[in-house]
């Protein structure tokens, strides 16, 4: 990877999961979704800093302290490992344009399973956050959705594709 590939992959990384964030904050307003909570995700990835990898409730993580920052750090640094895995499929597979956007959405509604079946079960939240009803499944998913439209709309506009990648 050159270079000039590897600030385009973190720059789309971290646009994809910007896209994400406003997609959240427009569903959330208009009520389809709930809001995501960085300061929450924070206290994950602190817990997991910590070695503490499971929580009866949301309020025993939420007390177990953590950030913003690191929810915001963490956050954006899933959204650019994602960013490298695509690169590395466009590559590897050598995708078409077509190719390469259907498969950023794909990848984009795969980073909820991280969310099912990691985060919600291990936070207090039940598998998939069924604990607390079909919403948080549902705002999992609108959210995912709007990452993979995120970093297939930054991966066209660095166009980023096997032919123009040295």
């Amino acid at each position: 990877m050159c270079k000039k590939d590897l600030v385009k992959v973190i720059s789309s990384g971290i646009g994809a999961t910007f896209l994400m964030d406003l997609f959240n904050k427009l569903g959330a307003l208009l009520g389809w979704v709930y809001r995501m909570d960085l300061t929450f995700l924070g206290c994950v990835f602190n817990g997991w800093i910590n070695g503490v990898y499971t929580y009866k409730s949301p309020a025993e993580l939420l007390e177990s302290g953590g950030t913003k920052a690191q929810g915001m750090f963490g956050h954006y640094l899933i959204g650019i490992i994602f960013s490298f895995f695509l690169y590395f499929l466009l590559r590897r597979f050598r995708l078409n344009e077509n190719e390469i956007y259907t498969t950023a959405i794909i990848l984009g509604l795969s980073a909820t399973i991280f969310s099912l079946i990691l985060i919600f079960p291990t936070t207090g939240f039940g598998l998939f956050g069924w604990k607390v009803g079909m919403g948080l499944l549902g705002s999992s998913i609108f959210n995912h959705v709007g990452f993979g439209f995120g970093l297939a709309i930054f991966y066209r506009l660095f166009d980023l594709n096997y032919k123009n990648a040295i």
